[in-house]
């Protein structure tokens, strides 16, 4: 639940592969925006967090791209991708966008080749 911070997620997941035996299991755990409005996006530009965040939406594609860069499967069998249909606020004084945000879960796990 950082890799959002990170300046070069796919970076961060082949250093994470490269610690796997063959036939171990990575696991990617993010939360990404539930239809974010506008406002929220400008909220977060103008609160400054756009400092700290990567915007980088963790699309099914991207993940899969970012597995096989890394040495694991990237899709079929040994690939998941789930997005949790809960909408989770984060509230203002915890993200300091006014109103808050909401947030879904999202998992992606690979196993290295």
């Amino acid at each position: 639940m950082a890799l959002h911070h990170m300046d070069d997620p796919q970076a961060i997941l082949t250093a994470l592969a490269s610690r796997l035996r063959k036939g171990g299991v990575l696991i990617v755990i993010e939360g990404t925006d539930n239809k974010p409005s506008v406002g929220q996006i400008e909220a977060v530009g103008s609160a400054g967090l756009r400092q700290t965040l990567n915007m980088e939406e963790f699309a099914e594609d991207t993940m899969q791209d970012w597995f096989q860069a890394a040495g694991c499967r990237g899709e079929g069998e040994g690939f998941v991708y789930v997005v949790n249909d809960e909408v989770s606020p984060v509230p203002e004084s915890a993200c300091g966008v006014p109103g808050g945000l909401d947030r879904r879960l999202l998992i992606a796990a690979s196993v290295k080749e």
